[in-house]
């Protein structure tokens, strides 16, 4: 299951190149917007829930014939600013997650190193 929708910003996590595909236009690292979603078959990779995003056609695939081909939900993950404001929203019923950046970002402490 994936919580993407049409217009939200996903950050790659993936940018491995699967055997005997088309090269990936996306870098891991780089944020991209969803502008399309849904369940796509391919004959070699099988049954998978896809991402078109926006500013990248994949054009026709010369080999299958396949046009636009989605890339792989699981290759990305939704941005999110406020990770913690992210859970606290999960525990109050029917209330939308949305990320809050007014939170202030405390620093984990440093461990000293041990000296034996």
């Amino acid at each position: 299951m994936t919580h993407f929708q049409v217009n939200q910003e996903v950050v790659c996590i993936d940018d491995s190149q699967p055997p005997l595909s088309q090269p990936l236009r996306v870098k891991k690292g780089e944020i991209y917007v969803v502008r399309w979603i849904g369940p796509f078959y391919h004959y070699m990779l099988g049954e998978y829930i896809g991402v078109r995003l926006k500013g990248i056609d994949q054009g026709i695939c010369p080999d299958w014939g396949y046009e636009d081909v989605p890339f792989q939900a699981k290759r990305f993950r939704p941005l999110v600013e406020d990770r913690i404001g992210m859970l606290r929203a999960l525990l109050v019923p029917n209330q939308p997650v949305t990320p809050t950046i007014d939170e202030p970002r405390r620093k984990a402490p440093v461990r000293e190193e041990e000296r034996v």
